[in-house]
């Protein structure tokens, strides 16, 4: 899969994790939507992945509101 495939599939989950989500969980999608686009687009998919998928103790670096 190139990084193309994968910011597409990543854009159609974003979206049905939108819209099954509560509104006022809306703008922490956003959020979190944009950083990992951004990623896949500056990072790549290896590089991505190896970020967004550390140990839930890590920090990836950006926070949502509670």
């Amino acid at each position: 899969m190139n990084e193309q495939d994968a910011v597409k599939i990543a854009k159609v989950i974003l979206e049905i994790v939108k819209y099954n989500l509560p509104v006022d969980c809306e703008e922490d999608i956003e959020i979190l939507s944009k950083k990992l686009l951004s990623d896949l687009r500056d990072l790549g998919l290896v590089k991505t992945l190896e970020k967004w998928l550390r140990e839930e103790d890590e920090d990836l670096g950006f926070t949502v509101s509670p």
